[in-house]
């Protein structure tokens, strides 16, 4: 069984999918972990993420292999684990642009699918699962969050981190990812008709994957 979850940054996607796939038993992937990692890559590079023809070559050297089981996600990229590097400002602001480009997302859209190939049961997370990687998902679901509450909740994620944030700056960076994310040419971020809507913004974490685990099980029986 597949589940796409589609939606804006951050919106609480990763959080909620993750204690989504804990309860039902399904593994999570997370795929902005994918394009976090190659922005990772390019910038370990001198690399900017913005340089169609430099990213290019370099995917042709660059292999990531992830693990999905367990609590903990394992990006490694070229056999160098990655995981703990790939949540800094930096990384996100890149990975937002180094994922407007063509090969990047071929390249992606292939790791995705070859992880849904090892999962019987997945929780797939990102902008375009639903509308271009998994079309035919058994449930797709789109999640919403409030533009201020979004900023707070990131700026308490750089502050664990030990970033210091500017709630202006982030706030229009999250603006802009939205932006970006709605309007790039390749596979957008769309909310699509038939996806289940979330709005987390009053919504706790429990309230959450507790609506989703509803969704899960009344796709089981359509689909049976």
């Amino acid at each position: 069984m597949i589940v796409a979850i589609d939606g804006v940054t951050g919106s609480g996607k990763s959080t909620i999918s993750k204690a989504l796939a804990k309860k039902v038993g399904f593994a999570y992937i997370r795929t902005g972990s994918f394009y976090r990692a190659l922005a990772y890559q390019a910038i370990s590079n001198n690399i900017k993420p913005d340089d169609e023809p430099k990213i290019t070559k370099m995917l042709q050297n660059t292999k990531i292999d992830a693990d999905f089981t367990g609590q903990h996600v394992k990006i490694c990229v070229n056999e160098k684990d990655v995981s703990d590097k790939l949540n800094s400002q930096e990384i996100s602001i890149a990975a937002s642009v180094i994922s407007t480009l063509k090969p990047v997302r071929k390249y992606v859209s292939a790791l995705q699918k070859q992880s849904a190939e090892i999962y019987p049961n997945i929780i797939m997370e990102g902008r375009d699962i639903g509308s271009v990687v998994f079309p035919n998902a058994d449930l797709k679901v789109y999640i919403y969050c409030d533009i201020d509450e979004r900023a707070r909740r990131r700026k308490a994620q750089f502050e664990q981190n030990g970033e210091i944030g500017d709630i202006n700056k982030i706030k229009n960076d999250i603006l802009q990812r939205d932006y970006n994310d709605m309007n790039r040419k390749i596979s957008p971020l769309v909310r699509l008709p038939e996806a289940f809507y979330l709005d987390t913004t009053s919504l706790s974490i429990e309230q959450c994957v507790d609506l989703l685990n509803e969704q899960i099980k009344n796709a089981k029986q359509h689909k049976n």
